[in-house]
C-alpha cells in the first residue's frame, strides 16, 4: 500500500505541475469567462441592451420597422402582428428618410425576385448580435401569410401540419419529455463525463508511454509490482481528472448564474 501511495503522489504532483494540464483546467474556463464578459459588455453598449429598451420601443420591447416591397408580395399585414410595428413604404428613399427622422428603427427591402431567391435586405444602424432581441418574426409572419394568400385555414394548417400526441408508457416519468431541457441537460452531462473520462485516460496513456520509452518502466518494476504501479497511476490520474471536472462544472455553474440573463436561458437550466 505504501508503494501504491508513492506512485499516486508522484503521478498527481507531476500532472498538476504540467503546463498543459494547468492550461486545460484554468485556461478554458478563463477563455469562456472572457468571451461571455465581452458579449455582455458589447450588449451593454448597444441599443436595445439589457440596461433598457431599444430606442422607440414600447412596453412590449418592440420597435417600429418598415419595409419596401418591390415584389408586390405583401398585400396585407396579418391580424396577429402587433399593430403599427410594420409600416410599408413606397421606395427605399422614403424609408431612409423615415429611418433618419426616427420614425422607424430599421427597415426591410424585399427584392423583386424574392420568390426565386428568398433573399431580403435588412437595414438597422443599431443592430447588435449580442443585444438585439430580434423581432424578425413579424416580417416572417407577414411573408408567410402572404405566400399562403392570407387564407386563414391554410395559415392555420401550415402553422401546424400535424397534431402529434405523445403518451408516456412509464408509470412515473421523472421528467417531462416535451421540454427541450430534458434532452439538452442529459446530453450536456453525458458529453462532459465523456470528455473528462477521455482526458484522464489520455493522461494515463501518456504517462505509461513516456516511462516505457525512456526505460523507466523497467526500473520501476524492480521495486513495485505491476498491480501497485497501475493502481497508483489510475487513482492519481483519476483524482486529477476529478479536479478538472470540478473546476469546469464550478466555472460553468458560476457563469450560468452571472450571465444566464444575458444568454436568455430558462431559469431551470442552471
Amino acid at each position: 500500500m505504501g508503494k501504491t501511495w508513492l506512485v499516486l503522489r508522484h503521478e498527481l504532483s507531476t500532472t498538476l505541475s504540467r503546463p498543459s494540464f494547468l492550461l486545460a483546467i484554468f485556461g478554458l474556463p478563463a477563455v469562456a469567462s472572457l468571451i461571455l464578459w465581452g458579449v455582455t459588455a458589447l450588449g451593454n453598449r448597444s441599443p436595445g441592451a439589457a440596461g433598457g429598451p431599444a430606442q422607440g420601443a414600447d412596453e412590449t420591447g418592440l420597435v417600429v420597422e418598415g419595409y419596401v416591397d418591390r415584389s408586390g408580395l405583401i398585400k396585407a399585414i396579418p391580424a396577429d402582428v402587433p399593430a403599427g410595428k410594420l409600416v410599408a413604404y413606397a421606395d427605399e428613399a422614403v424609408a431612409q428618410q423615415a429611418l433618419r427622422s426616427g420614425e422607424i428603427a430599421a427597415y426591410y427591402v424585399i427584392p423583386a425576385d424574392y420568390l426565386a431567391s428568398g433573399d431580403l435586405l435588412y437595414i438597422n444602424p443599431g443592430y447588435s448580435p449580442a443585444a438585439n432581441k430580434g423581432q424578425a418574426w413579424i416580417m416572417q409572419r407577414a411573408i408567410f401569410c402572404s405566400l399562403l394568400g392570407n387564407d386563414a385555414e391554410r395559415i392555420a394548417r401550415a402553422s401546424r401540419p400535424m397534431d402529434v400526441r405523445e403518451r408516456t408508457v412509464a408509470l412515473q416519468p421523472e421528467v417531462d419529455p416535451g421540454q427541450a431541457l430534458s434532452f439538452g441537460v442529459a446530453y450536456a452531462a453525458t458529453l462532459l463525463f465523456t470528455v473528462v473520462t477521455l482526458a484522464s485516460a489520455s493522461l494515463l496513456l501518456n504517462s505509461v508511454s513516456m516511462e516505457k520509452g525512456s526505460q523507466v518502466m523497467e526500473i520501476l518494476l524492480l521495486s513495485v509490482t505491476p498491480r501497485q504501479l497501475l493502481a497508483g497511476k489510475i487513482v492519481g490520474l483519476g483524482i486529477a481528472g476529478l479536479l478538472q471536472m470540478v473546476a469546469w462544472v464550478g466555472t460553468g455553474f458560476a457563469l450560468l448564474r452571472v450571465f444566464g440573463s444575458t444568454l436568455s436561458l430558462p431559469p431551470g437550466f442552471a
